[in-house]
């Protein structure tokens, strides 16, 4: 009995480890706000999750606002904002915000400013086609909740 419940211990454990790359790979690929405002894009790639937003205007036109990086780095995850400032002479880079994991959970703390405070993202267990993601502005503020639902068919040019 001892020996079944050791065995049953180590198996969750290592479950518990292994699930996070889980939770990162279900949210590779394109999503879409409740409201139609617009599309985040995530990928794959070998050193991390590369994630980019665009905003949809009232004429249908995508313009890129932020590229996302969740990667691990020392053991550690971390989760990495550019935001660009848009403007008629061109598209620059505007602020970078560094973030990093709590535990082993998609909640990422600033590092570097106080706000926004926190990040988390999360997929629902018997809805994989709806990602939540909430930002709270303060230590003390109210989290804004953001829903994306899956696009299914995404077109290419994202």
């Amino acid at each position: 009995m001892k020996n079944f419940l050791l065995l049953v211990f180590v198996g969750v454990t290592f479950l518990s480890i292994g699930q996070l790359n889980g939770k990162l790979k279900k949210m590779v690929g394109s999503w879409e706000y409740r409201s139609g405002s617009g599309i985040e894009v995530w990928k794959e790639e070998n050193s991390g999750l590369y994630g980019y937003e665009y905003r949809i205007s009232k004429t249908g036109d995508t313009v890129i606002v932020e590229e996302m990086v969740i990667r691990y780095i020392n053991k550690n995850l971390t989760y990495s904002i550019k935001e660009h400032h848009h403007n008629t002479s061109s598209n620059k880079f505007h602020k970078s915000m560094s973030f990093i994991a709590d535990k082993r959970k998609m909640r990422f703390y600033n590092i570097d400013e106080n706000t926004p405070y926190f990040i988390q993202y999360s997929i629902g267990l018997l809805t994989k086609n709806k990602l939540k993601v909430k930002i709270q502005s303060g230590q003390n503020d109210k989290p804004v909740k953001l829903i994306l639902f899956r696009i299914k068919d995404a077109p290419e040019q994202f």
